[in-house]
């Protein structure tokens, strides 16, 4: 029997010949596409094929200054100024917009990572609609969810993402900051850059205003100057602990940003925690414990100040610094008490100490090591803060 062509199965509306990509994306600063200053690309490869999907521009620190003078701009002018109730107007609009293209944004996220499509448009793309919708309810709500107290946006944040979940963690990390009133610098990460910058067209779409989300694409050195400008009120990071080593993270994953009781600033609050005979503070890094600052080597350097703020008197601190990777290597400081309702700046001194621990210059020859601080009487559950920290 011969039925001609009618078992044949319909195309796929998957199929990646529906969608044509651009040969070349550019930045997204300012509400407009714009080519890099260096006028360098970079390809993004299809992992399933191994052939260039598209060029993408790679931002140097010319760029992220003018991102980040876009963001702060748009911050100081509009967003920050604007109700909560017209920036989850924008929200919405921006999810909206999101599921009208979700079979798209699904197909070229598989394209460009690799994922199965099966978990691109089942799973990834449903939440990332989910969470601008989720967010776009909470923007004028703020108040309730911190009883008692009057939540600021902190300003202009600069946004790390990995290449796992690309357009997923754009939408968890930019979300949330949109809702609050913050402003964004998005660095996507270098091989799977595309669904980003598909956001940016979304934005553009949705009208939100120009330099409220700014995106620069490329790889370390762009993630450098990114996290190293001055004018970043936060930093936002998800990636390899090998990249997270080298990001200056207020705070890390498992710390807070809260508001000083006597300041309108933003600290990193900690709440002390036992482990063995240690009662410690602060995040966690990698799979280390303990508050994990990592601080590049400086040979010459014997001491250390940090700025606190101690809700409690007499909370007796020292600070141990180790080799990271390897707790035998290290020195710590004499215990340090502090004063109760101000800020003080603690000097914790590596050179010399009652128990003899050599100096920091002498004990420090290798490339990185771990700061975390250590509580002698403080119980489980105790808070402070802190928001600086200096090498000598």
């Amino acid at each position: 029997m011969n039925f001609g062509n009618k078992w044949d199965f319909a195309p796929a509306p998957e199929d990646s010949k529906n969608y044509v990509i651009a040969p070349q994306h550019e930045l997204f600063i300012n509400g407009k596409f714009v080519a890099p200053t260096s006028g360098k690309y970079f390809e993004s490869i299809n992992p399933a094929t191994e052939q260039t999907l598209t060029t993408i521009a790679a931002a140097n620190a010319e760029d992220v200054d003018s991102a980040v003078k876009s963001a702060r701009k748009a911050y100081d002018k509009v967003w920050s100024k604007m109700p909560g109730r017209e920036r989850g107007k924008y929200l919405y609009r921006i999810a909206r917009i999101i599921q009208e293209k979700a079979r798209e944004l699904a197909v070229l996220e598989t394209m460009d990572g690799g994922k199965t499509i099966k978990e691109s448009r089942d799973v990834d793309l449903p939440l990332v609609a989910a969470h601008f919708f989720y967010y776009a309810g909470w923007a004028d709500k703020l108040k309730y969810a911190f009883p008692g107290k009057t939540p600021q946006p902190l300003g202009v944040a600069g946004q790390i993402i990995p290449w796992n979940f690309p357009l997923l963690m754009a939408a968890w990390k930019i979300a949330p900051a949109l809702a609050c009133g913050n402003t964004v610098v998005l660095k996507p990460a270098e091989t799977t850059s595309l669904t980003a910058l598909r956001l940016a067209q979304i934005f553009q779409e949705a009208e939100l205003p120009e330099g409220v989300v700014n995106i620069v694409t490329g790889a370390g050195e762009t993630g450098a100057a990114l996290v190293n400008h001055p004018d970043l009120d936060k930093i936002a990071f998800t990636g390899s602990a090998t990249v997270d080593y080298t990001v200056s993270d207020f705070g890390g994953n498992a710390s807070s940003l809260a508001t000083d009781p006597t300041s309108s600033s933003n600290h990193v609050m900690m709440s002390t925690k036992t482990n063995g005979a240690e009662t410690w503070a602060g995040t966690t890094l990698g799979t280390a414990s303990g508050f994990k600052t990592i601080i590049p080597q400086t040979a010459t350097a014997a001491k250390m100040t940090v700025r606190i703020y101690s809700p409690a008197a007499g909370l007796d601190i020292k600070l141990k610094l180790e080799e990271h990777g390897n707790g035998a290597n290290s020195v710590e400081t004499d215990v340090l008490t502090t004063k109760a309702g101000q800020w003080e700046t603690l000097t914790f001194d590596f050179s010399h100490n009652a128990s003899g621990t050599p100096a920091w210059n002498q004990a420090y020859k290798y490339d990185k090591c771990s700061a975390f601080f250590d509580f002698g009487n403080a119980g489980t559950g105790s808070v402070f803060y802190w928001d600086d920290i200096t090498l000598l």
